[in-house]
């Protein structure tokens, strides 16, 4: 039996190139950060895993949300590139990089795995990224909003710190913390926050289970496969990176001939390749760690080269450990996140409509112009947070009475935001009055602390009505017009959803 170290420093090695700790995907900075290192995938992926343009130029491409592998298939690796590739962001000599989180630590309850909670974690791992000086400067920019809100705004922030957008990376994800990440990953609503991508790195084994109760109609996902080609080059790659300086001329070992008897060399390389098509690199370097080790227990000199017997015990090491990788599917599983899958999206119904939201304005066909500037500012805005908007003109049907949809919008809305312009006050629509006599009586009904009419002013303009003129209304031409108005349909909805009117 002779020493491991001396044996690889004998044939030229600085490093180990199978450690044990390499055998989860490349996990080794060494490797990772040097130069000459190749893309781990196909460079046709490389923009989804990568590069990540595609997100960032266009909020509603997710691009690679869902990225599944075998343990040792290359998530780490890809994790540790995207890490790499946005690293060290200066707009003078180089391209804005990406503000990459990982969002790994789910030692969080299940209590504490809602869609809110989830992201009030996020936000505050992007804020203890960023730069605490223009943080503190900026901090009004996103204190008091709703968590949604608030991640718009560090997007915003991020951006003018320099960076591109911000990628949120969830990885640890096991069957027990699976379930705690649902609620995060089925909410497809962040996903088309510009500037804001959310990637989450899933096991192979619970593939199964995504298909159950992941979006994968909405995300396409990405299967992390190797193909026989790549294999070799990191199998190479990696030897040739763990070899002398003086050796390592920049070019790649031909695999693992080199350390091999030559009758054998060829099988042996075969051997690995047959095994990363199956596990991936970490596969690869988990063999290697019971090739060498089996090697250096039956050899005598450190010069010699790996032969026959030790090909054939480290073969059987491996065998007896992908045995016990591969497990059954749990229908039982199955079943239960179904389950779970249907009591989330029910909660997100709830929560997802969180008020309906009557926009009221005058349908006089001359002033066109207001309507356009509510359905932009405020309709889309409100659709964008989960709200439900209402207006005449687009939830009424041809032929419908006008009078009885104003009654049913009015009885439906927990919020009346009644629009006024200068065109509204000259030419005073019926209709439009007639909605606002009804939602005044209906104020009438609640507390004087209940928020429930909110005055809309378009331009410059000003009420003329008494009892308006004593709520704070709200104006379209303020910059944070559409943040107020989030929290205070946030303050008026608690009251009604919890009874206490």
């Amino acid at each position: 039996m002779i020493n491991r170290q001396e044996w690889l420093k004998a044939n030229g090695f600085i490093l180990d190139p199978f450690l044990l700790e390499s055998f989860h995907a490349e996990t080794d900075l060494l490797l990772i950060e040097d130069l000459f290192v190749e893309s781990y995938v196909d460079m046709d992926d490389a923009t989804l895993l990568f590069g990540l343009a595609d997100i960032f130029e266009d909020s509603y491409i997710p691009g690679s949300r869902f990225i599944f592998s075998k343990s040792g298939g290359g998530k780490t690796g890809i994790i540790k590139r995207i890490h790499w590739e946005n690293k060290g962001v200066d707009l003078f000599i180089d391209k804005p990089r990406v503000l990459v989180i990982d969002y790994a630590d789910h030692g969080y309850s299940l209590k504490e795995s809602s869609i809110s909670c989830h992201i009030n974690r996020i936000i505050s791992l992007v804020t203890s990224a960023l730069d605490i000086k223009k943080l503190s400067d900026n901090r009004k920019s996103y204190n008091g909003r709703s968590p949604k809100l608030a991640l718009k705004s560090l997007v915003t922030l991020s951006e003018q710190l320099g960076y591109k957008g911000i990628c949120i990376l969830v990885d640890n994800i096991d069957v027990e913390s699976y379930e705690k990440i649902l609620p995060l990953a089925l909410n497809t609503e962040l996903n088309k926050i510009k500037g804001l991508s959310i990637k989450f790195f899933i096991p192979e084994e619970l593939f199964f289970l995504g298909q159950q109760t992941l979006p994968f109609r909405e995300f396409k996902p990405y299967i992390l496969q190797w193909d026989e080609k790549k294999l070799v080059e990191v199998l190479s790659q990696r030897l040739s990176l763990c070899l002398k300086r003086e050796l390592n001329l920049r070019t790649m070992l031909p695999g693992i001939s080199s350390l091999c008897d030559v009758d054998i060399s060829e099988t042996i390389q075969n051997y690995f390749i047959n095994v990363g098509k199956l596990l991936g690199p970490g596969g690869m370097w988990e063999f290697g760690y019971y090739l060498l080790e089996e090697h250096t227990k039956s050899s005598e000199l450190t010069t010699e080269l790996i032969g026959e017997k030790a090909f054939v015990y480290a073969r059987l090491r491996m065998t007896e450990s992908l045995l016990k990788r591969i497990a059954p599917i749990d229908y039982g599983l199955v079943e239960y996140f179904q389950d779970k899958y249907e009591q989330i999206l029910k909660r997100s119904v709830y929560r997802d409509t969180k008020a309906k939201v009557f926009l009221c304005q005058s349908i006089l066909c001359c002033i066109n112009k207001d309507q356009d500037d509510v359905y932009r500012l405020l309709y889309k805005a409100l659709e964008s947070e989960s709200y439900k908007p209402l207006m005449i003109h687009l939830d009424t049907l041809p032929g419908e009475n006008l009078h009885s949809a104003i009654d049913r919008m009015i009885e439906d809305a927990e919020f009346f935001l009644p629009c006024f312009s200068v065109h509204t006050l000259k030419k005073k629509s019926d209709k439009f009055y007639y909605a606002l006599s009804l939602a005044m009586e209906k104020q009438r009904e609640y507390p004087g602390h209940r928020i429930y009419i909110i005055p809309t002013l378009i331009g410059r303009c000003k009420l003329t009505d008494y009892q308006l003129k004593q709520i704070r209304p709200l104006e379209l031409s303020k910059k944070d017009f559409f943040f107020d108005l989030v929290r205070a349909l946030e303050k008026g909805i608690k009251p009604v959803r919890n009874n206490q009117l």
